[in-house]
């Protein structure tokens, strides 16, 4: 038999272990069938913690990198190791069908001129290059086992990228030189609802699994466009936010072997389909400077689109922006520090060919929240910073400090906000997350902050401590913690509630 101790926020448990057979299962259930349990306390596991690591290059001299460490909370004191970069260099090289020379050849190796985007996913591990005009490329990485490497070139602009997944990057140095194949055709014609081509359209491929896009080029006065590509899955994006009033469509394709031709359909992209309205306040007065933004649900002539399209108020609180008919999602965006909360209309609206009104539409003002924060003894916190950030829209931030009572009071956006209370690291007091509008959190008038637990630990680079490194530590599920400074001795600690 062995028994575990631990604290949680000011409370100790004690766990006894010990082997069971199945007779003493058996009678433990009966035995606890006389009890309620509903009250039981129930303790969750401890999560893993996300730490992001910025080193002071001024202490490094340039030689430590920005890296991602994981750590499973409630193990004891943490070393963040960081490491050593990989100096990594090559030459992006590329087969040129049509080389400007003067002697007659079907094509030769050119240099490149492109970049190399270096990351790995959900960290902040990476870097991007742009090579010379010799297609050299010269990049410090951290070591890691899953780089995502993307090669895009520029020019000639003919070629296709190549994106490798789950990439080690280790060592001193390493040669990355890439040679991009001449690849096969991804060509195609864009057209509306008449069949008459669409001229000046961007049209780029895009790695599916990365997100990464390649070069970009717009469709001639035939509607036509020209690409090269690597036989595999990709998907075309026609179209671009950039474009107002034209939708953006991404089609996934199978490119073969010899290549694919992808005809690209619009409807009726003439450009008098426009909708109008007015942004008023509570009080009547016109507002300028508001973002009214409309995001398709629907088209009516281009099923595989989307359209998101937007336009500022006017000093008269008017606007007019370009759509295409369908149904829409219609959101009212002021600025964060406007004194105004952004709003989305309750019901989506359809648009038919032609011009529109929404007619006058009343932004209604920010919400005072207001409270005061206290330890685990009801002791007032003072210098506690009180974060809000919108859980819609924007995601817009609002932050103020408490006073030396403890209290705050913020103007915020109605709606739901993701609340973090930062205290200093003596209080006492954990790091505290809640997800309530600004009246619900006023209602509690009082918030009282858990002791929660200690995670510290030391930053060091070859033995060596790291002194004033910026770190900011979060969780699996994207929780903010804080942030701190290491101290003299490459030492940090955080007070966190994972309940």
């Amino acid at each position: 038999m062995s028994q575990i101790t631990r604290s949680f926020a000011g409370l100790s448990l004690l766990v006894t272990l010990s082997a069971c057979t199945d007779a003493s299962i058996k009678g433990n259930a009966e035995d606890a069938a006389e009890f309620d349990t509903s009250d039981s306390l129930t303790v969750p596991a401890p999560p893993t913690l996300r730490f992001d690591v910025l080193p002071p290059y001024n202490q490094t001299d340039g030689a430590l990198l920005s890296e991602t460490f994981t750590a499973q909370a409630g193990e004891g004191p943490i070393v963040l190791e960081m490491s050593t970069p990989t100096r990594v260099t090559g030459v992006l090289t590329g087969y040129d069908a049509t080389p400007q020379t003067l002697i007659e050849v079907p094509g030769e190796v050119v240099r490149v001129i492109g970049r190399l985007d270096a990351w790995v996913p959900d960290t902040i591990i990476g870097d991007s290059v742009v090579t010379d005009d010799s297609g050299r490329f010269d990049l410090s990485l951290v070591p890691n086992e899953a780089y995502v490497l993307a090669w895009v070139p520029e020019s000639p602009s003919d070629l296709p990228m190549v994106v490798a997944l789950d990439q080690s990057i280790s060592g001193r140095s390493m040669d990355l030189s890439q040679y991009l194949d001449y690849g096969v055709p991804f060509v195609g014609r864009v057209t509306d609802s008449d069949g008459d081509a669409v001229e000046g359209l961007p049209v780029a491929l895009v790695d599916p699994a990365t997100g990464v896009t390649g070069v970009t080029v717009l469709t001639d006065s035939s509607g036509r466009y020209a690409l090269r590509t690597n036989p595999g899955e990709w998907m075309v994006r026609v179209g671009s936010a950039a474009v107002l009033g034209v939708p953006v469509q991404e089609l996934l394709v199978d490119v073969p072997d010899e290549g694919v031709f992808v005809p690209v359909e619009y409807g009726d992209l003439t450009s008098d389909h426009l909708v109008d309205g007015e942004i008023v306040n509570m009080a009547g007065e016109t507002v300028r400077g508001v973002i009214v933004r409309l995001v398709s649900r629907s088209l009516d002539d281009t099923p595989d689109g989307s359209l998101v399209t937007e336009a500022d108020t006017s000093s008269n609180g008017r606007f007019s922006v370009r759509v295409q008919p369908g149904e829409y999602d219609v959101y009212l965006l002021p600025a964060a520090n406007s004194g105004y909360s952004p709003s989305r209309l309750p019901e989506p609206v359809r648009f038919e060919a032609g011009r529109s009104d929404l007619g006058v539409m009343t932004l209604r003002p920010q919400v005072t929240a207001t409270g005061s924060l206290l330890n685990s003894e009801g002791l007032a916190l003072a210098g506690v910073l009180v974060r809000a950030k919108e859980a819609d829209f924007e995601g817009n931030v609002f932050e103020t400090v408490t006073d030396d009572l403890g209290n705050f009071s913020l103007a915020v956006s109605e709606g739901e906000l993701n609340w973090t209370f930062t205290p200093s690291t003596v209080s006492l007091a954990a790091v505290t997350h809640m997800t309530l509008t600004g009246q619900e959190l006023s209602e509690q008038e009082t918030i009282t902050l858990s002791e929660g637990e200690l995670v510290e630990g030391r930053v060091m680079w070859e033995g060596e401590p790291i002194r004033f490194a910026s770190i900011e530590l979060g969780d699996e599920d994207d929780r903010m913690y804080g942030r701190t400074l290491t101290n003299d001795a490459g030492e940090f600690s955080f007070r966190i509630d994972w309940r």
